[in-house]
């Protein structure tokens, strides 16, 4: 995600503005961009992979505040009625903003680790192999360039669980220069899934790893 400085109107930086709220969003937000091929939201997507689990991993990467997975933990553990302790959520981003969320409840779960916030540019993040089984990016990887977003998407799949689930938004640009990598993916048995998201000038990906391993890409 690009550095962004605060001001007392939000966050600016050469990449834009973003407002306070904006970079402390709750799943709700999350729910409105992304829904697979049959339109279920985020959250009922994440309450289906726990049930047939029994677990769920959840890394955001570029979570603000941390307070989207905080939140999309609390609506999965309620919609399920299964436990929080077995939905796992891990957030990265290049700049701490754990402080700022609205929630105290957020800020108290980031401070003592029960949501787990790392504080590193995705590009040099060091994530675990076939590990998470929902990925999310939302707004973050249109401030990188073509390179090094697709190297971070290259990241994000290599660490997705197998059966598991990738969400994220990318501009129609970077779409395009990502073809030949999703081609890749598709003949290694990955599905993916995309719709425009207008007025703007985004699309929002789903990826979906296949549950049996396959060749790596």
């Amino acid at each position: 995600m690009g550095r962004l400085i605060e001001t007392e109107q939000g966050f600016g930086g050469f990449n834009g503005m973003f407002t306070l709220a904006e970079m402390d969003r709750g799943s709700n937000a999350y729910c409105e961009i992304f829904r697979d091929t049959t339109g279920k939201p985020l959250v009922q997507i994440a309450a289906d992979i726990l049930r047939e689990k029994g677990q769920l991993r959840v890394l955001d990467a570029g979570c603000g505040t941390g307070r989207a997975i905080y939140t999309l933990r609390e609506d999965v553990a309620r919609q399920t009625g299964l436990p929080q302790a077995a939905i796992d959520v891990t957030g990265i981003n290049d700049v701490d903003y754990r402080g700022k969320s609205k929630m105290v409840e957020v800020r108290r779960a980031a401070a003592s680790g029960s949501l787990r916030y790392i504080v590193q540019d995705l590009d040099i993040a060091d994530l675990s192999a076939d590990h998470y089984d929902l990925i999310t990016s939302v707004e973050v990887l249109i401030y990188n360039g073509y390179e090094k977003a697709a190297r971070i998407v290259h990241k994000l799949t290599s660490a997705m669980a197998p059966g598991g689930k990738m969400f994220m938004t990318l501009k129609s640009r970077q779409k395009q220069h990502l073809e030949s990598y999703m081609r890749t993916l598709q003949s290694n048995g990955f599905k993916l899934f995309e719709r425009s998201i207008p007025p703007f000038d985004r699309v929002a990906v789903m990826v979906e790893k296949p549950a049996v391993r396959q060749e790596q890409v």
